[in-house]
């Protein structure tokens, strides 16, 4: 089942990627900022609405939705619906991908979300592209684990954002 489960998601994964390619797409800059040229500081402030929102249960299969609800970034905090928090962005390490149980498909920086949904923390990865010089966040993720009582059955939540 658990096979069965990692192909799923792997098709998702890819079904997603792959419309990526063909949606025109609004860009995000996400130059370094001058002052942040050592620490490779990425810009990500705005309004980031709902591209894809799915959850796959522990126990097999999943759903997909779309909540509607937009995420709100200013500085190094994060608003998304009643919860806030701020986030920090690390390089993404070989473990990260082993968690979210995915294969390493280009993005190198991860997002760390703090106080997401009112308790622990979710990390994801934001997909970038390098556009005449600058770097452009086309996406960031949301991946977290939920379980009873807050999701009717156990299981991680994928939330892809863009602009």
């Amino acid at each position: 089942m658990q096979g069965l489960l990692k192909r799923f998601r792997a098709l998702i994964l890819g079904i997603i990627l792959l419309s990526t390619l063909f949606l025109p797409m609004n860009y995000t800059d996400a130059t370094v900022s001058p002052k942040h040229k050592q620490s490779n500081v990425l810009t990500l402030s705005g309004v980031w609405h709902t591209y894809s929102y799915y959850f796959y249960y522990d126990a097999g299969g999943g759903e997909g939705t779309d909540n509607g609800i937009a995420l709100r970034i200013s500085g190094n905090h994060w608003y998304y619906g009643s919860s806030s928090g701020t986030f920090k962005i690390l390089p993404i390490k070989p473990s990260d991908w082993k968690q979210w149980d995915i294969k390493p498909y280009g993005p190198t920086k991860k997002i760390v979300w703090y106080h997401w949904n009112h308790q622990g923390t979710a990390d994801g990865p934001i997909e970038t592209q390098a556009l005449k010089g600058h770097l452009y966040v086309d996406f960031i993720w949301v991946i977290y684990h939920e379980k009873p009582p807050v999701a009717q059955y156990p299981g991680t939540l994928w939330i892809k954002f863009g602009q």
